[in-house]
């Protein structure tokens, strides 16, 4: 089910490894509120 609402969501995966890699130590080093604030202050 989870799979079919990312689907209808139009979501895109980044094919690239080090994309994930990069995302986790920021995440790790940050947390997940930095990361969720620089997504708010980016143009759409």
């Amino acid at each position: 089910m989870f799979n079919r609402y990312v689907d209808g969501l139009a979501t895109e995966l980044s094919q690239d490894p080090a994309f994930y890699a990069t995302r986790a130590k920021r995440i790790a080093a940050d947390g997940c509120l930095a990361l969720l604030a620089e997504q708010q202050h980016q143009p759409t």
